[in-house]
């Protein structure tokens, strides 16, 4: 059994080398010759994998064993020292793994540390144009990468260096999103007053050339269509001025009609 556990190993069959000697330890684990070919075995597959993680699965598995086989094993003095040295080594192979898992933290800290600059570094450009976009869809499709940046960036390995960085980026990215949200949205509302007020201007030539329909479909949509709420105060003055004109040109139906789709209009906003 034990010849068909080295073979197996030999060939790179780990995994069946490994079933073979927990099933012949198993049956045999009170005997010295069988725990050290088993523990052994296990020892050398260890040392093949190359990360703390992969270490311990092994250790916790030699851990077990010697266990298993100081609790079978015809104990005497010999036999004491033999599981005490064998204690011994699972001390320092512990403690070699844990030396690995800091290597490996040091390491895994550094390749992020890296990758944080990496991504610092395209930030300012990225803000460059975020502020000179000329439109809203460049601004957001901008926008939209600075975000992506911000979640690739590993905030827990950002060095007191790369914080100072990210909070001076962070908030420079604030105020520009501010600013120019506003301005974005003062430049729609100001094309939306635009509209409004062409709108109006429309409904007042209608009723100042005599071309008005009796059904007043086409004075409804165009003084009661915009959002009040949305309207400059320049624009709201106009509309009174257009709204006074028209009523003045009804008579008293049409005034009526016209009060109703305004209260409406209202009732919708």
């Amino acid at each position: 059994m034990i010849e068909k556990m080295k073979s197996l190993l030999s060939n790179g069959k780990i995994r069946e080398a490994l079933i073979v000697g927990q099933n012949f330890f198993a049956r045999r684990s009170g005997e010295p010759e069988v725990f050290k070919e088993y523990f052994s075995v296990l020892e050398s597959v260890m040392e093949t994998e190359g990360t703390s993680q992969g270490k311990m699965r092994y250790f916790q598995q030699l851990s077990s064993v010697l266990a298993t086989f100081s609790e079978s094993v015809n104990i005497d003095d010999t036999m004491i020292s033999f599981v005490i040295s064998q204690e011994n080594k699972l001390q320092k192979l512990y403690d070699e793994i844990q030396q690995l898992r800091k290597q490996e933290e040091r390491e895994f800290a550094k390749r992020k540390i890296l990758e944080n600059d990496t991504i610092l570094q395209k930030l300012p450009e990225t803000m460059n144009r975020l502020r000179k976009a000329a439109d809203k869809p460049s601004f957001d499709l901008l926008l939209k990468q600075i975000q992506q940046y911000d979640a690739a960036i590993d905030k827990v390995y950002l060095t007191d260096r790369q914080k100072g960085v990210y909070d001076s980026v962070t908030h420079q990215c604030s105020k520009i999103v501010d600013e120019k949200l506003r301005r974005f949205q003062r430049a729609a509302d100001a094309e939306y007053n635009e509209q409004a007020l062409m709108a109006y201007e429309k409904v007042y030539q209608y009723f100042k050339t005599g071309k008005v329909s009796d059904d007043h479909k086409s004075v409804i949509s165009g003084l009661f269509g915009f959002d009040a709420g949305r309207l400059f105060n320049e624009t709201l003055t106009y509309y009174n001025h257009v709204y006074a004109y028209v009523l003045s040109k009804l008579d008293d139906d049409g005034k009526f009609k016209l009060t109703k789709a305004a209260i409406r209009s209202e009732m919708r906003g």
